[in-house]
């Protein structure tokens, strides 16, 4: 049986080792999902013409799940045009995304490898990490972007102040601190401080080089 590696080198997509080799984390999160009826959701599909067919992804997930269903959205016709069990829908258009996941059913995963603009990476996880089933998987991939300033990061993405994250990995620094804070009425915490009700449903988050899984409870 073909590893997940394996399959995406076969499709050449950049997730695989010859490239930014993000698919031994995902293995290591999905492999006791491999056989089971998941539904597994990614947004972004690429560019088929670029150097490392980035739109080639959806197709090693389709085999690596190969009984699950696997689905995946993009802003560009063209893309969806081309690749099968694929949607036109933005990845912060919130109407859009609860429309097609009440018509194929709350993802067990869910990968953003779409625009890494930070504004919509975040927007993303903020509308559709709360769809994820119990149990599930977030996934953000190149979260080097974050301190790009051409996809809207900085330098200095460590975030102190009261003012909203400007970059994912500072709205990801946050949230670790409230998932230490989520037992606050055993340790007497600030009083000012709240968490949002979706934000008690993480259970845990885990940085990997240019890339953050988010496990839901």
């Amino acid at each position: 049986m073909k590893t997940l590696d394996q399959i995406m080198l076969s499709v050449r997509t950049d997730k695989a080792s010859k490239y930014h080799n993000y698919t031994p984390v995902y293995e290591y999160y999905f492999k006791p999902l491999r056989h089971k009826e998941i539904v597994l959701l990614e947004l972004g599909i690429g560019n088929i013409e670029s150097e490392n067919r980035e739109g080639e992804s959806l197709k090693g997930w389709m085999e690596y799940f190969e009984n699950g269903s696997c689905y995946a959205i993009d802003n560009s016709l063209v893309n969806v045009g081309r690749t099968p069990r694929s949607f036109l829908c933005d990845q912060t258009d919130k109407e859009g995304l609860e429309n097609l996941i009440k018509g194929f059913g709350n993802p067990d995963i869910i990968i953003d490898d779409a625009s890494h603009i930070q504004k919509n990476t975040m927007k993303s996880f903020q509308i559709l990490f709360p769809l994820l089933k119990s149990g599930g998987f977030y996934c953000i991939e190149d979260t080097v972007t974050a301190y790009w300033p051409d996809w809207g990061g900085h330098h200095r993405t460590f975030h102190y102040t009261n003012e909203p994250p400007l970059t994912i990995m500072s709205l990801m620094f946050d949230l670790c601190h409230f998932i230490n804070l989520k037992r606050q009425e055993t340790f007497n915490p600030p009083k000012k401080t709240t968490i949002s009700d979706w934000i008690k449903e993480i259970d845990s988050i885990h940085f990997h080089h240019s890339q953050i899984i988010i496990r839901k409870k």
